[in-house]
């Protein structure tokens, strides 16, 4: 696409970003999906907005999209629109519920390590001394980490992931946490209790990444791109209007095409 010089060019990279967009939410995509808030003026007043961010690994596309509106489940089913899409990994907050709830024919895949760290806060600041559920979380990371280096067949991760021991595993969380939750169990802290109702509540949406080779265990890949506007925010403190929000969002839209383009950037 030849760039126009002067007032045109950000015309042009809109037509490209918008291009992006749709490569990156193409019919059957997975899609890792996270947000950081900012800081926007409207009218006299600053108010907190969202900046949403798009990552389909397998095309390397990254897209950034703001919405000048809250984080209500309202502007998630505006920016997935009408895409077919396969399936969607969040973090698993309750906006992300609104896919399960309505978008039916998308598998909404949750991310393991906030259930990891979650047990992991309540270990080191709520004073528990259980360790097996954050044991068993990290035995299910220490078998992906050895897919990922064996590069095996999507077929045979697939099998991995559904064998007997991943099987054991998930077994063992499972009756830790229904004894955990069950009516005789002694009262616990805020933090464990934080933990165990967000694994509870999620599970499934947690173990889907099984269903598939191509899903992950976690979400990190989009919560390591966020990071780059969040970051931007403790900088610029702040954006003046709604229009120089979604600038900043098509500016890292764009460089971030390029760099995933031509190198193997955060090995995306």
């Amino acid at each position: 696409m030849d760039v126009i010089p002067g007032t045109h060019a950000s015309s042009t990279f809109m037509a490209y970003i918008s291009i992006l967009k749709e490569c990156c939410l193409e019919k059957d995509a997975i899609i890792n999906c996270d947000e950081t808030w900012c800081r926007v003026k409207v009218k006299a007043a600053y108010r907190k907005r969202y900046i949403w961010c798009l990552v389909n690994k397998s095309e390397r596309i990254v897209t950034y999209c703001y919405e000048d509106d809250s984080r209500g489940s309202g502007v998630l089913r505006h920016i997935l629109g009408d895409h077919a899409i396969k399936a969607l990994q969040s973090d698993g907050y309750n906006v992300y519920m609104h896919l399960d709830n309505n978008l039916i024919d998308i598998k909404h895949v949750c991310c393991m390590a906030h259930a990891r760290a979650k047990f992991k806060y309540a270990l080191e600041w709520g004073g528990e001394i259980d360790t097996a559920f954050f044991h068993c979380i990290g035995e299910l990371y220490v078998l992906e980490a050895k897919y990922e280096h064996g590069r095996p067949s999507p077929e045979q991760i697939k099998n991995c992931r559904n064998n007997l021991k991943t099987k054991e595993i998930i077994i063992r969380l499972r009756s830790k946490l229904n004894a955990w939750l069950s009516e005789g169990h002694p009262p616990r802290g805020e933090l464990m209790e934080k933990a165990l109702r967000y694994l509870n509540t999620f599970w499934t949406q947690l173990f889907a990444y099984t269903h598939d080779s191509p899903y992950t265990i976690d979400n990190s890949i989009a919560e390591r791109f966020i990071r780059l506007l969040a970051g931007e925010r403790k900088n610029s403190l702040s954006f003046g209007s709604g229009k120089m929000a979604g600038i900043s969002d098509a500016y890292h839209t764009i460089i971030l095409a390029c760099k995933c383009r031509v190198s193997l950037y955060c090995n995306i």
